[in-house]
């Protein structure tokens, strides 16, 4: 929309300056003639005198003519380009809105992130007391658990994992928001929150 606006106050400026010349070199035309008519009288060729007042009147209607079509390409310029400050203005406030929805899908975001980390961090805390209460029983249940502990030995590195993904991306969101500190801060702010 700016753009077809930006080109059509473009085309009405051009529009109007043209209009202003051919107005002019008709104004100049009808004066060139009145001297020619003021010459006929005065030689009493009433007859070509009479001919040049035609001429004259045609001249001095299209003059009219074209000088109306250049107020209202320059009405038309004002409106257009009064739009373009419209589209302008609507365009910093879209952005603006924009922004601060941002901010606030952020906020949310840094909230859900933060709940999410107090999830690992407890499922981490959890997975080490059952780990450690696993290696305290001596691991003699006298049957195989290795596919138990195969399951369960990957279970670290995905907790660990998805914790480092969490608080890297709380750290991002933060950094977005504004609030001081990277991965490292955000950790240590998250732990004193737990």
């Amino acid at each position: 929309a700016h753009h077809a606006a930006g080109s059509a106050a473009l085309a009405l400026a051009a529009e109007a300056a043209s209009s202003s010349q051919a107005a002019a070199a008709a104004q100049a035309q009808a004066q060139e003639l009145a001297e020619q008519k003021a010459l006929a009288v005065a030689s009493r060729a009433f007859r070509e005198a009479g001919r040049l007042t035609a001429e004259i009147k045609e001249l001095a209607a299209r003059a009219d003519a074209l000088e109306a079509k250049r107020e209202t390409a320059a009405a038309e310029l004002t409106a257009t380009k009064l739009g373009l400050r419209v589209l302008d203005a609507a365009r910093i406030e879209a952005a603006a809105d924009a922004a601060d929805c941002r901010r606030s899908l952020d906020r949310a975001l840094c909230d859900t992130l933060r709940r999410h980390l107090r999830g690992a961090r407890a499922q981490l805390a959890a997975f080490s007391g059952t780990a450690a209460a696993s290696e305290s029983s001596g691991g003699e249940g006298g049957g195989d658990d290795s596919g138990e502990r195969g399951c369960t030995e990957g279970a670290p590195a995905l907790l660990v994992a998805h914790h480092a993904a969490v608080v890297a991306e709380w750290a991002v969101v933060r950094r977005r928001l504004g609030l001081e500190g990277g991965e490292a801060e955000a950790e240590a702010q998250a732990q004193a929150e737990a």
